[in-house]
């Protein structure tokens, strides 16, 4: 069936215009993100009469969009893309369809930055923990850094306790706890596996512990506030 070419020119010209002068500045908004590994997305949408849809496409960073196979695709101006990696860095642009399968540019891209993901336990639990005084525990951590392996950070590893000084840290440097608030490693982020140990002790008094495992960003010279992972976990010392 032969096509007329004239028609194709100028539809995808006029939906290609359209795309970028609606959407450049309204598309996209990216609604939520969380750690169930998915992305929501809203655009403002097309008024033509002949539009039939919309489909979104993802890349991984440092990767090119898969054209032919769309993440999503819809009638609805917004959508959600599941099965996400929470440690990768990903990047989404959408292209508008007509009723005869003509389809506009990109949209402009938003990406979707990665999680870092600090994990603390005790005795293998996410916690709370409840233990018998004598009894041993065991604090591990573990760290995946995604995409943001490198990145210049501070790492915190303290413990709030029911008794003066009341806190402790973890100094990475010697690998014992002390006493204070203080940074527990400075330095290029890195991957911390096979829950690395750093408590292993049968003589806490009895009360309650918190364990926090942070990370916190540095750029600019100074803290970074909207680059702040942690995690946590309660654990309480009963008598016999």
């Amino acid at each position: 069936m032969l096509r007329d070419s004239s028609k194709y020119q100028f539809k995808y010209s006029f939906l290609f215009w359209f795309i970028l002068l609606t959407l450049n500045f309204l598309f996209f908004s990216i609604l939520n993100s969380s750690a169930a590994n998915q992305v929501s997305l809203e655009w403002d949408p097309n008024s033509e009469t002949d539009l039939d849809g919309y489909r979104v496409f993802c890349r991984e960073q440092n990767q090119s969009y898969d054209y032919a196979n769309p993440s999503w695709e819809g009638t609805d101006n917004y959508c959600t893309i599941y099965n996400l990696d929470e440690t990768k860095a990903y990047c989404f642009v959408a292209r508008a369809f007509d009723i005869e399968g003509f389809e506009s540019g990109n949209s402009n891209e938003v990406c979707h930055e990665p999680l870092v993901i600090p994990d603390i336990k005790a005795n293998g639990s996410d916690g709370p923990v409840e233990l018998i005084s004598g009894n041993t525990l065991s604090v591990t951590i573990e760290l995946e850094p995604g995409s943001y392996t490198g990145y210049p950070a501070y790492l915190w590893c303290v413990a709030n306790v029911p008794f003066p000084p009341w806190w402790y840290y973890y100094d990475g440097i010697t690998k014992q706890w002390l006493p204070g608030f203080k940074v527990s490693y400075q330095g290029p982020l890195f991957e911390i596996t096979s829950s690395s140990e750093v408590l292993n002790t049968s003589n806490l008094p009895t009360g309650g512990y918190t364990f926090y495992f942070e990370v916190y960003g540095w750029r600019n010279d100074r803290l970074d506030e909207e680059y702040l992972y942690y995690d946590s976990l309660a654990v309480t010392i009963k008598r016999p």
